[in-house]
């Protein structure tokens, strides 16, 4: 078996040590029900595409892979979205079908997208090559499953999966009875608001200072140090971060444009660790280089998130995160709306996490969904469980329900830090402006013709900070 892939976008200055991926703790990504599309509908509808993630020996069948089809051998498979969210695929499994072995994969090629959305198999603008495998083993029983590991250091929302080629040409079809994406949800941030950190230097405004790469918010961190018109000229700029939780393996990165001049957006990215105590951005005696980005790709939108993953096999305590180049050399400076460090964490440290909010009973409007949130003091893994039975792919820090009825409202849930603490049990209820309770603003508007709009009975509206307008 041999796989192929596409040159990769980003040099990682990193060495993938021997131990294989096999060793690394990965699952299935997919799950029955996450939202596939078929390649065509040319195929028995007992047999169809679902089948291929359904976790039982039902197999998905497609005649477009077939000598008697035109063009004949065409390729075949399917589109899915794991409801997990993004993730990080490092391999894939294939189960053969029930009968006829001639009509197994042999070539396979897995795309990726991040695209917003998908509704089908080929409406994506773009998909990029996650790997392709050629000269898969024939498969010696019915209902055997392969296994395939490879490098992969980019997290997608959408995967495409095809099938080339089948063991034999054939007069029928492509088949097979499952297939799994092996991987994970990506790792948290280790950073939180509040953490110590410290600027290369404080050429920059006292407004858009460092503490605003790790806020969580759209407040961008802004240094004149990488300008034509300082002195070096395009000098490096960045930040040096202790995450309050202690040590970490960081192992991603995220980088979310800032608001404005795209010129200004990082390019080329050092990421160093040191397990000295540092009380600025240049006063630890051993920083170790971690990774080298280079050629980070041009974001397309402000605010656009990019995901960067590498191989790290030492934690460290402290972090330091350098631009070396931005998209394009101007006279202006370095910005960033938001850095984030991901770290996966095995196990939470139970004497270490804590809630710092806990759900609470929430209301929404029939047919909406109600949305529960908590936090929590450390990037701890989280899962959320409704009539006390785990929600699968509900590990963020809010969870939304299904729209609410007067059957569901019913559901009680909670949120557990994973081997730890788990909050109290909060329910959902239905809200009713007219026979409950609330406070209210409301805001009357004014037509071109000058006659006042009122609000509705049952609108809502919301109130936001002033420094959080633009204009």
């Amino acid at each position: 078996m041999k796989c192929f892939s596409p040159k990769a976008t980003l040099a990682c200055v990193c060495l993938s040590l021997a131990l294989g991926h096999a060793a690394q703790a990965q699952s299935d990504v997919t799950q029955p029900g996450d939202p596939i599309y078929a390649s065509s509908a040319n195929g028995p509808a007992s047999e169809a595409v679902a089948n291929a993630i359904d976790n039982t020996q039902a197999k998905y069948l497609n005649f477009d892979t077939s000598t008697g089809h035109t063009p004949p051998n065409a390729p075949s498979g399917f589109a899915v979205s794991p409801s997990v969210g993004v993730t990080r695929v490092i391999g894939m499994t294939i189960t053969s079908a029930n009968d006829a072995p001639e009509r197994d994969p042999k070539t396979v090629l897995l795309e990726g997208s991040n695209d917003d959305t998908i509704a089908g198999y080929t409406n994506v603008a773009n998909w990029v090559t996650v790997v392709g495998l050629t000269n898969i083993p024939a498969f010696t029983a019915r209902f055997q499953k392969q296994t395939f590991f490879f490098d992969n250091f980019k997290a997608y929302k959408h995967y495409r999966w095809t099938v080339i080629a089948v063991q034999t040409d054939n007069g029928c079809c492509m088949q097979v009875a499952e297939v799994e994406l092996l991987g994970s949800t990506l790792p948290p941030d280790v950073t939180q608001p509040g953490d110590p950190i410290f600027a290369s230097s404080a050429n920059g405004p006292a407004s858009e200072a460092v503490a605003n790469a790790i806020d969580n918010t759209q407040a961008k961190y802004l240094n004149f140090d990488t300008s034509t018109g300082h002195t070096p000229p395009n000098a490096p700029s960045g930040l040096a971060v202790t995450p309050s939780i202690g040590a970490s393996l960081v192992t991603g990165m995220t980088i979310t444009s800032a608001n404005d001049a795209p010129e200004r957006d990082p390019k080329t990215v050092l990421l160093e660790g040191s397990n000295d105590a540092i009380v600025g951005y240049t006063n630890a005696a051993n920083w170790t280089t971690i990774v080298g980005l280079t050629n980070i790709p041009a974001f397309s939108t402000r605010f656009e998130k990019q995901t960067l993953l590498f191989d790290n096999y030492t934690p460290y305590k402290s972090y330091r995160w350098t631009v070396i180049a931005v998209q394009t050399d101007n006279g202006c400076c370095m910005q960033v709306a938001e850095v984030e460090l991901l770290a996966a964490t095995q196990s939470n440290p139970c004497g270490q996490t804590a809630f710092v909010t806990t759900p609470v009973d929430t209301a929404a409007l029939a047919g909406t969904p109600a949305t529960f949130f908590s936090k929590v003091n450390g990037p701890w893994t989280l899962q959320w469980y409704k009539n006390g039975v785990a929600i699968p792919g509900a590990t963020k820090s809010s969870y939304s329900t299904v729209p609410l009825t007067a059957i569901n409202v019913t559901n009680k849930y909670s949120v557990a830090i994973v081997g730890c603490q788990t909050s109290s049990v909060v329910q959902a209820s239905i809200f009713v402006p007219s026979a409950l309770k609330s406070l209210a603003v409301s805001f009357t508007g004014q037509g071109a013709n000058g006659a006042p709009t009122f609000m509705e009975p049952n609108d809502i509206t919301g109130v936001q900070p002033q420094a959080y307008w633009n204009n």
